[in-house]
């Protein structure tokens, strides 16, 4: 089952608009090479997993699970397992889309889990019976209904906050600067290289060095460790792993490394900051009990 809508002009400039949507159920071993458009593949999988290649890496999403897919990029699709696979899918676009994705983090992060799939199949139901009617209405009511799909998308992963945050969150960077950032915070905690990181956002190291630098007042690597030093007064605070522990867990092999950094930041060694301010906590008044009657 499957509808095509062309977009009107008006559409384009204002809406989300759906190009086609469909309910399809895919055999076992079938792939779908696609080509090249400036569209997006939406899929939410009803049952079954579904294997997406993206760039090359393979993306896995599974019953309840959705994958969302830029299509000017090279894209592939099938299903895994030994069962077939069923889905909804819907092929779109908008003029906020390329901002929407990159906010979404689906570039790096496309396949999206604990969302509610009442309402992921509610929205799709009515998506579909809308593009099949005749309402004069209907561009704006299905750009409603997209929007409505990406929230819940959004909602997945305003959930995982970071940890500890650097800097103002009023401050707005370029896209690449934002994709830096964002690689950083979800892989801290691994020894990698900034020039790993510059390969991972598509820029030399000297040019993205000097642009994120100019955005943010300092170096990546200066950036990424002063991230990793908040994530250290994290855990020095609420565990009693080593220091040494620590400082592998936020992604610094050596220990008299991490420690060196951690003096230059906080003024004061991790042993000494944990135990300051872990006892600064412990005096800290407490909530007085309250009796029942």
């Amino acid at each position: 089952m499957e509808y095509y809508r062309y977009p009107s002009d008006l559409a384009r400039q204002l809406w989300y608009y759906v190009f086609a949507i469909g309910q399809a159920r895919t055999p076992h071993g079938e792939e779908v090479d696609h080509p090249r458009l400036d569209r997006y593949l939406l899929h939410f999988v009803l049952r079954g997993e579904m294997h997406h290649r993206i760039r090359n890496q393979i993306h896995v999403a599974r019953t309840g699970e959705a994958c969302l897919m830029d299509l000017s990029v090279e894209t592939l699709h099938g299903t895994g397992g030994r069962r077939k696979a069923d889905s909804y899918w819907l092929l779109f676009n908008g003029k906020d889309m390329p901002r929407y994705f990159s906010e979404l983090r689906a570039d790096r992060l496309p396949v999206f889990s604990g969302m509610a799939p009442g309402i992921i199949k509610r929205l799709f139901e009515r998506l579909l019976s809308l593009t099949r009617s005749e309402d004069p209405s209907y561009e704006a009511r299905s750009s409603v209904l997209v929007a409505s799909l990406l929230a819940e998308l959004y909602s997945t992963r305003a959930r995982g906050t970071p940890q500890a945050t650097l800097g103002s969150s009023a401050r707005i960077f370029s896209e690449p600067v934002r994709k830096g950032i964002d690689w950083m915070i979800r892989l801290y905690d691994q020894p990698h290289s900034i020039k790993q990181m510059c390969n991972a956002v598509g820029y030399s190291r000297s040019h993205y060095s000097r642009l994120f630098h100019k955005e943010t007042g300092q170096p990546p690597i200066q950036w990424l460790n002063r991230y990793r030093i908040e994530q250290s007064k994290r855990l020095l605070l609420n565990s009693d792993k080593p220091a040494a522990e620590i400082a592998r867990a936020v992604g610094i092999a050596d220990q008299n490394y991490f420690s060196r950094l951690f003096h230059q930041q906080v003024k004061v060694s991790p042993r000494t900051y944990r135990a300051t301010q872990g006892a600064a906590s412990d005096t800290l008044p407490r909530p007085s009990s309250v009796s029942r009657a």
